[in-house]
């Protein structure tokens, strides 16, 4: 049940294994010889903790971490939600899809259960609809019901924010809040989750490339995703083309991002630093 930890005897006769959903040591011992061989457990596993979680996001966490689950993901595929979703937050990695190159998005403290549409087009209205397409058709699991579905949503939707390198206090955080207003960043990236759930084309569509965007995303744009923790969040944009957050805010052409023309070097430097405070 996610063991993640293993230690052995001296003489190589017994171990004692960690498992990380039952927060338990199981102790095992080789019984038979040859190919009769197999491990026993000896007694009863020793659990060391009691979980800090309510019950339903637990049984949350266990689906998000589990690879063995065959609902979520195939034995060719085996791989789990955190796979790609590291402790909630992202691997850092674009994926080529049917619809072009994705980055794999940061769900750590972006309230998940509150930003429908779904994925970086926005083509899955329904958390429900979104899960049973990447279970089903990108890790190869044969699906589950509404319920599971559900649990595992409550667990990333209560999972928190990454910290930010920057405190909202700071002078230059500041500053910064001013510019993200006046710039006009506040109109896609609004309320407590700084998205308006919208979709909007900000320049950064692939075309006439090896791996086009294709599909919804060439009539409405992207997704506006939320910009909490987005200092822990790099590399940016869909396609995971800008490397830091200094690169989008000092090269915007054509102010399809938020109008920075007009911004001094300063403004700027600022921008940032409120952008790494959130």
């Amino acid at each position: 049940a996610g063991a993640d930890g293993i230690a052995l005897t001296k003489d190589g006769t017994r171990a004692f294994v960690y498992s990380q959903f039952d927060h338990r040591i199981d102790e095992l011992k080789k019984s038979g010889e040859g190919d009769g061989a197999k491990l026993v457990n000896v007694g009863q596993p020793a659990v060391v903790a009691q979980d800090t979680l309510p019950a339903g996001q637990a049984l949350g966490r266990r689906m998000f971490y589990d690879a063995t689950d065959r609902r979520i993901s195939s034995a060719q595929t085996n791989v789990a939600c955190s796979t790609c979703h590291l402790e909630g937050r992202d691997d850092g990695h674009v994926w080529e899809f049917p619809d072009g190159p994705r980055q794999t998005p940061a769900l750590a403290g972006r309230k998940l259960l509150s930003t429908a549409p779904y994925h970086w087009s926005g083509e899955f209205e329904t958390l429900a609809r979104f899960s049973a397409h990447t279970i089903t058709e990108r890790m190869g699991g044969s699906g589950i019901d509404a319920t599971s579905t559900e649990t595992l949503a409550a667990y990333i939707d209560a999972l928190p924010n990454a910290p930010s390198p920057l405190t909202a206090d700071q002078p230059l955080v500041q500053q910064g809040k001013a510019v993200f207003a006046a710039a006009g960043c506040g109109t896609c990236h609004s309320g407590a989750l700084l998205t308006d759930n919208q979709s909007a084309d900000v320049g950064t569509l692939v075309l006439h490339a090896q791996h086009d965007d294709t599909g919804v995303v060439l009539q409405k744009g992207f997704n506006v995703p939320s910009l909490l923790g987005v200092a822990r969040s790099a590399p940016y944009l869909h396609d995971g083309s800008v490397s830091t957050l200094e690169a989008r805010i000092f090269d915007n052409p054509g102010n399809r991002h938020g109008v920075t023309s007009n911004l001094s070097e300063g403004d700027k430097t600022a921008l940032v630093a409120y952008l790494k405070s959130l």
